[in-house]
């Protein structure tokens, strides 16, 4: 990498939308409970936990966009989405 200048390569960050919009999820939509309840996880839970969950969550969406799904519960599904957005609008 050492060899490729800034200026032959393109980063094409500037031309991706922002990052809110990637992760938009109209939280009305979302169920109270599931919503209190990812709440208190993200309160409670160690920095590390977050970590982890963070690089699982992308992992096992990754899984489902390539059509590789996994015995996660449907209702478990939405909490997962539910957290992941959460923290990231939270902790960027």
């Amino acid at each position: 990498l050492s060899g490729v200048s800034s200026v032959e390569y393109q980063y094409p960050w500037p031309n991706m939308n922002n990052l809110r919009d990637v992760i938009d999820l109209p939280f009305r939509h979302v169920p109270e409970p599931v919503y209190k309840t990812v709440e208190y996880w993200i309160e409670k839970v160690e920095e590390k936990s977050v970590s982890n969950f963070i690089k699982w969550s992308f992992e096992w969406t990754r899984n489902r966009l390539a059509g590789i799904y996994t015995n996660t519960e449907p209702n478990s599904q939405l909490g997962v989405f539910v957290a992941l957005s959460m923290i990231l609008r939270t902790r960027p």
